[in-house]
């Protein structure tokens, strides 16, 4: 069961140090331990005791390994399914087929503004690809298997009002999902790899914007989210994006050098 935020279970030491942290962290979407040692001073386990005891009471959320928010009880918001999203979904489920709608269908509810048409991605097992497509096709949806689809999807040519077709995934296991969703983190990866490997119609501005406002509300947490990401090859890329803003300015400044490469320094024509 969990545990109610409110003041009435804080001890007085508790809450003079909650209001101390939430006074220096406004505005800041996570932090860990060294920034809360930093506000509280005295001896760093006791800032790390602080905030185990301030999770425990309700009082913040840990999003992942050192990651804390004061945003509580905004995790796990509905996803607001298009209606082929919806309707794919229904229809493998009542097959028994292993799959998982996830990409935009699940994450739109972090996005201020959703595309009205955009290609549904589902996850498939590999063994029953074949028969999802039939049972999809039959049904009346354009099936484009990925990610050896990728030269062929700009040859679809749909109606404007019809729904977008979809793109399947083949996949070992169905991990990282319930009831045929997938979870906010998988359905983050599988949007990121399918944009930036296979040219998902979505510009890299809302990408951007979209994990931005899951980060800051909370919405996955950051153990699941590496974990998934090492899965499918891009770790590295989401370890950037999620420590971001923990990098100093002079690490940053040094990453401009060494792109430079080995003609750093010399004249350009």
């Amino acid at each position: 069961m969990n545990k109610q935020a409110s003041s009435e279970n804080l001890t007085p030491s508790l809450k003079e140090r909650a209001a101390r942290l939430k006074k220096a962290l406004k505005g800041v979407p996570t932090f860990g331990v060294a920034e809360a040692w930093r506000v509280l001073g005295g001896l760093r386990p006791t800032a790390g005791w602080t905030l185990w005891q301030l999770t425990d009471r309700g009082v913040l959320t840990r999003l992942g390994r050192n990651q804390y928010s004061f945003q509580i009880g905004r995790q796990g918001l509905t996803p607001k399914l298009s209606e082929a999203g919806e309707g794919i979904r229904a229809l493998l489920q009542e097959r028994g087929f292993e799959s998982l709608v996830t990409g935009l269908d699940v994450l739109s509810p972090y996005m201020l503004h959703v595309p009205e048409r955009f290609p549904v991605l589902v996850y498939a097992e590999d063994s029953s690809l074949g028969e999802v497509t039939d049972a999809l096709t039959r049904q009346g949806w354009v099936v484009i298997l990925m990610p050896e689809g990728k030269r062929c999807r700009d040859a679809v040519k749909l109606p404007s009002k019809s729904a977008g077709p979809v793109w399947l995934y083949g996949a070992a296991e169905m991990r990282y999902g319930q009831n045929g969703l997938a979870r906010p983190e998988r359905a983050f990866v599988d949007l990121y790899v399918a944009v930036i490997r296979h040219g998902y119609p979505l510009a890299f501005e809302e990408l951007a914007r979209l994990f931005e406002t899951m980060r800051d509300q909370g919405a996955f947490d950051s153990g699941r989210l590496t974990q998934v990401a090492f899965q499918r090859h891009v770790a590295e890329d989401v370890r950037f994006l999620r420590d971001y803003r923990r990098i100093s300015p002079h690490a940053k400044k040094l990453a401009e050098y060494f792109k430079e490469g080995p003609n750093r320094g010399q004249p350009r024509d």
